[in-house]
């Protein structure tokens, strides 16, 4: 899946590429777990949290069965980080609302 957040002048701020996969993490449509594969945000954007947020929320949303979602972060020595399913209910519900 891809996720693309554009601004008001249709320019690319943000895109990340995601699937769901099983406990194996072999790909799924179904699967109880997202892979994030890779998430850009523009040298253009002055702020990414409220980007990285729009994006969990379209994953929340996409893939309500979901548990969770992980990623390999290149920027730290501790590379792999994991967003619980709690956190992933708590954005769509913010959706829902």
């Amino acid at each position: 899946m891809l996720t693309t957040i554009r601004d008001d002048q249709n320019r690319i701020l943000a895109v990340c590429e995601w699937w769901c996969v099983d406990a194996m993490g072999r790909w799924d449509a179904r699967g109880p777990a997202v892979w994030v594969e890779q998430l850009e945000i523009s040298s253009q954007s002055t702020r990414s949290r409220p980007l990285i947020r729009r994006i969990i929320t379209d994953i929340a949303v996409r893939c309500p069965w979901a548990r969770g979602a992980y990623w390999d972060r290149r920027d730290r020595v501790s590379r792999s980080h994991v967003y619980v399913r709690k956190r992933l209910v708590k954005a769509r519900e913010e959706v829902l609302v």
